[in-house]
């Protein structure tokens, strides 16, 4: 009797959403986000762009209105039958509240101060406010499956909407610091001498690749420390990005998309020789120093074939042991976060 009051008790809440659910969800803002990158093309190489009406908007937009209605009848559906609103759903919310405020907003905005077409896009408020509405709603499915999960070690079907949601997640994030971006601005073709200005643009493609480092493998990295990601997850994520920030180019320099590609295919193969996790924290902590290591080697030695690297040795291969003590750093967080109390 005790062991099936515990069974009873162990069973998820009937408002949890199914992996079917929240796989709609992480597509749904798939959507959207490849809207956004469209928009950032149209902005970039797109003359003349001075009204708000434009199709990237419009498919931007559009999917953000599929995503908003798919998750306002989830909840309606659980509301009908009296139960709460899902696990991982009520930022969503919030997220869908902030969102439509700086849509309108934006759409004033560009009526009374015209369109951006450069970083200045990046930081207007109702960018910000766009911004932050679809940080929350493209980790539903990351803060839904963590309510749900019961193993640490999930099936990839189970898992996908995860791995979509990270994606997001990071493509999202490297879009909003597309000016900083280590993978695509060219920085190691910027010759260091010192004394100069040449200096300082060194100085500035070594925290575009520190901070491309934080932003790629922050989420994973916290991924990480809760579940074993099934094979491919990695590379999904670091491929994803490699393409979308070439479509942010469109296309010119299609070599840049190898080294994320890459740097994914090893992240997997450490994730399934090290089995990093936080109650093994010196392979969780090893997985963490070593993946960017690989990323950014396999970055410079890519562009030393496509081009030719102008930093002096101790330049990039400094750069390329800070990025691993960036990740090292990361995961000590991350394993700190575990033993705070709940």
């Amino acid at each position: 009797m005790s062991q099936l009051r515990r069974q009873t008790t162990d069973r998820p809440p009937p408002s949890v959403t199914s992996p079917g659910e929240d796989l709609v969800t992480a597509l749904l803002s798939l959507w959207m986000m490849v809207g956004l990158f469209a928009d950032g093309w149209a902005h970039r190489h797109v003359d003349g762009l001075e009204t708000f009406w434009t199709p990237s908007h419009g498919l931007f937009y559009s999917g953000f209105a599929a995503t908003a209605g798919w998750v306002l009848w989830v909840v309606a559906v659980r509301r009908r039958r009296r139960e709460p609103v899902p696990p991982g759903y009520p930022l969503t919310l919030v997220g869908v509240a902030v969102f439509a405020a700086g849509g309108v907003g934006d759409a004033v905005w560009h009526t009374l101060f015209g369109i951006e077409t450069s970083v200045d896009a990046l930081f207007s408020p109702t960018h910000l406010l766009l911004f932050a509405g679809i940080a929350l709603v493209v980790t539903t499915p990351l803060r839904a499956f963590r309510h749900r999960s019961t193993t640490d070690r999930p099936p990839f079907g189970a898992f996908v909407p995860v791995v979509v949601s990270v994606t997001l997640l990071v493509v999202g994030a490297q879009f909003t610091f597309m000016w900083a971006s280590g993978l695509n601005i060219g920085a190691p073709a910027f010759p260091f001498l010192p004394g100069s200005v040449g200096q300082f643009r060194v100085g500035a493609g070594v925290l575009a690749i520190l901070s491309t480092t934080a932003i790629v493998f922050g989420p994973g990295l916290w991924m990480v420390s809760r579940w074993r990601p099934p094979a491919g997850t990695f590379t999904v994520v670091l491929g994803t990005l490699g393409v979308l920030m070439q479509l942010l180019e469109g296309f010119a320099d299609p070599w840049e998309i190898v080294p994320p590609l890459a740097g994914g295919v090893v992240a997997d193969v450490l994730v399934a020789v090290l089995e990093p996790t936080v109650s093994r924290p010196r392979r969780f902590h090893l997985f963490a120093f070593v993946a960017p290591v690989a990323l950014w080697s396999i970055y410079f030695a890519v562009f030393e074939m496509v081009d030719t690297v102008r930093w002096p040795p101790e330049m990039w291969a400094g750069t390329i042991g800070w990025s691993g003590v960036v990740g090292l750093g990361m995961s000590m967080l991350v394993a700190a976060g575990h033993d705070l109390p709940r």
